[in-house]
């Protein structure tokens, strides 16, 4: 499919600090527009959305595809409106690779979140040699400004292959990005900038090397609370691993296995499966309640072989020495595990994933988290390696 390639307003480029003395002007770039490229929502592009960057579609907010209507409550439709889990991903033979983006809200940083971890956006590419997507570029506002990353505005130089031709990537080679989008943020506007005679496209291996994708329903931990850059989050980096897209339902505080949230997940008829990982966001009576509820829903919309996984979560870093937090825990594990227990009788589908299989058990010395809830970068990535080997095994 083409895509239009048009130029568009780079007035910012008047205060900017000076620009890379290397980098292209800026015009002599062409933008090639990021929309069509987003990848990880699960939805076909038919389906309307207030904007080609948020998670959730129109339908979740007016709960249109139920009878009765089942809108998802505003908090979670407010956060479906954040990019967690969503990339764009490209093909580009150019030396100098540019972003220009506009930011929903103004960059925000709290005790554990840097800008960086809510607000940017993360550049992979895929390195013939290992076979591996490796790390590229995480923004900031512009060339020239330092670490300051505070304004909606981002028009900057992703990609500079200064060895022109030393490196295997650009000199005219046609290389695979991924350009991984806020984890608490949104997006109003994005474009690829390069200069003539480079071009932008889709990557069709996007589509050709993919597999049906997995959905994850789950907290602020799978939403990527508290990696320190987007493509760091567990559901981005076990994409990258399993080569398949892994659709990211993660809502701060409000993962509580709803079936508005069901709904939402029973249209993904694609999916090869689905993780419910709520534990954290609920206690033991809403798990008793909800769980079979959600199970039951999905199972409704979808092949009895299908496989649904109902996950614990991660341990609580204090729950060795905090009594109450520890009871907490286990209430929820326990009351997790009955449902499964009595729906696993007549659901051979149905797996079961404990916490402690994830980054350690409780009590274990310096568990990888933030305030001993949310992982940290290495949590994420003990929680991608044990699903990079168990999903494959279900699948």
């Amino acid at each position: 499919m083409a895509h239009h390639i048009r130029h568009l307003p780079i007035s910012h480029a008047l205060v900017l600090a000076p620009l890379l003395v290397a980098a292209t002007p800026l015009a002599e770039l062409q933008w090639t527009d990021a929309a069509a490229f987003v990848r990880n929502s699960g939805l076909n592009s038919s389906v309307a959305k207030e904007s080609p960057f948020a998670r959730l579609p129109l339908a979740a907010k007016s709960g249109a595809w139920c009878t009765p209507a089942c809108p998802v409550r505003s908090s979670v439709w407010g956060e479906g409106q954040n990019g967690a889990g969503l990339y764009v991903g490209f093909q580009s033979d150019a030396d100098d690779l540019w972003l220009n983006a506009t930011l929903l809200e103004k960059p925000q940083e709290s005790q554990v979140c840097s800008s960086v971890c809510g607000s940017g956006l993360d550049l992979y590419a895929f390195d013939e040699r290992s076979h591996a997507w490796r790390w590229v570029d995480t923004t900031k506002n512009s060339n020239g400004g330092g670490w300051k990353f505070d304004s909606t505005t981002i028009l900057r130089s992703m990609f500079k292959n200064n060895a022109r031709g030393g490196s295997h990537v650009g000199s005219g080679k046609l290389t695979r990005y991924r350009l991984h989008l806020p984890i608490y943020n949104g997006l109003t506007q994005m474009a690829i900038g390069v200069p003539a005679p480079a071009k932008v496209i889709a990557d069709p291996a996007d589509n050709l090397l993919q597999k049906a994708p997995v959905v994850w329903y789950g907290t602020s931990i799978t939403n990527g609370h508290v990696a320190s850059r987007p493509g760091m989050i567990f559901t981005n980096a076990l994409s990258r691993m399993l080569g398949r897209d892994v659709i990211n339902l993660g809502f701060g505080g409000n993962g509580m296995m709803e079936q508005a949230v069901g709904a939402v997940i029973a249209q993904v008829q694609h999916a090869a499966a689905v993780v419910i990982d709520c534990n954290w966001n609920m206690n033991a009576s809403q798990i008793t309640t909800n769980a079979p509820l959600l199970v039951k829903q999905l199972r409704a919309e979808w092949s009895p072989t299908k496989p649904i996984v109902l996950a614990e979560g991660t341990s609580a870093g204090s729950a060795w020495i905090v009594p109450s937090i520890r009871s907490s825990r286990e209430a929820n594990r326990a009351a997790l595990l009955a449902a499964y227990t009595q729906l696993a009788k007549e659901d051979s589908a149905l797996h079961y994933v404990q916490g402690d299989q994830l980054i350690g058990k409780s009590g274990v010395v310096d568990i990888p988290t933030a305030q001993g809830t949310h992982p940290d970068d290495l949590g994420h990535h003990m929680i991608a390696q044990f699903y990079s080997k168990f999903l494959p095994k279900i699948l």
